[in-house]
């Protein structure tokens, strides 16, 4: 059995509550809770700005190892702005958001831990340009998850699989109303 390769500080996603925003040389942090409830999103789903720039209408996505994602639900889709962090010493730090381009999508699809083996190159043809292969795709993990590699070695986190999500657009929504 492969070992289950720690992402977060904290198990239970809940204890994430706030979203940190960046606009103008400022930060500010929004409810989670409030857009949750107000467009129904389940979760959220964070993108590199080289990734974010790259979104279909439909498309898969891939997480390492397990995405916690449920079909039929929607996500929240984000540009990361500057990347967050969970290191050897398990300190966190959370990722701060572009304002911008603020994306519901719903998904239609979801396997998780798929060997690299495993992966039917449909899922790489319907994916973003950066993991249209299997060796685009191991790179873009080892880029996407690096804090993991002072943890982790390669192998492990190659042997420990994707996840594979499917998602469609449903519609854009602005930031200011949560201010």
């Amino acid at each position: 059995m492969v070992k289950i390769l720690r992402r977060y500080k904290y198990r239970n996603i809940k204890y994430y509550n706030k979203l940190i925003f960046h606009k103008r040389n400022k930060k500010f942090a929004v409810d989670l809770k409030k857009i949750k409830k107000k467009y129904k999103i389940h979760g959220i789903i964070k993108f590199l700005k080289k990734d974010f720039k790259t979104l279909k209408k439909v498309f898969y996505h891939f997480n390492l190892q397990y995405s916690g994602h449920i079909e039929k639900k929607n996500y929240l889709l984000l540009e990361i702005k500057k990347r967050g962090f969970l290191n050897k010493n398990n300190n966190e730090k959370a990722p701060v958001y572009a304002t911008n381009n603020l994306l519901i999508y719903k998904c239609f699809y979801i396997r998780n831990y798929v060997t690299y083996e495993n992966i039917n190159n449909f899922f790489f043809r319907k994916s973003l340009p950066s993991t249209s292969s299997k060796k685009k795709l191991f790179n873009e993990v080892k880029i996407r998850y690096k804090y993991l590699l002072d943890r982790f070695t390669k192998d492990q986190v190659f042997k420990a699989g994707v996840a594979i999500t499917g998602l469609k657009f449903v519609k854009k929504i602005k930031l200011n109303e949560f201010k």
